[in-house]
């Protein structure tokens, strides 16, 4: 959601309101949902198992994205 709001915001910062409300719209409309659905999906509990699940995969990306340059690097000098 802090995402989505900070694209907004830099939207609307640049060209207006009209057009953060038309990203939001296309936002929506890839998601096949509504504005009152996504909201209602974002305040949904979660069970225990999500939750960890949801670190996990947050967890295991952002470490990912740091070590992938260095995968690189590694392949390249063994080559």
């Amino acid at each position: 959601m802090e995402e989505l709001y900070s694209i907004m915001l830099d939207i609307e910062k640049e060209h207006g309101m009209k057009a953060s409300l038309v990203y939001l719209q296309g936002f929506l409309d890839e998601r096949h949902t509504n504005y009152n659905d996504f909201v209602a999906e974002l305040v949904k509990p979660q069970s225990l198992v999500e939750k960890l699940f949801s670190i996990m995969k947050k967890s295991f990306l952002s470490t990912h994205d740091r070590e992938t340059p260095q995968y690189s690097r590694n392949f390249t000098t063994a080559v």
